[in-house]
């Protein structure tokens, strides 16, 4: 719970409809990763310095909470 910033299982009590909540923990991961990867090589085909833009794509997709 301190690591989410909210009480575990909270939206889930809620029936909150997540992405997570509608296709599954491990499809919604998958399909952030996928997203994540499509942006990085769209990114760098500008041919522009766009590391930044990577290191804040993977830190919104590996970060935890």
């Amino acid at each position: 719970s301190e690591e989410l910033g909210k009480t575990a299982g909270k939206d889930v009590a809620s029936e909150k409809a997540t992405y997570v909540a509608l296709h599954g923990f491990e499809s919604a991961k998958s399909r952030a990763e996928q997203l994540c990867l499509d942006a990085i090589i769209a990114a760098e085909q500008t041919g522009r310095d766009v590391r930044w833009l990577t290191e804040i794509a993977r830190f919104i997709v590996e970060r935890r909470s």
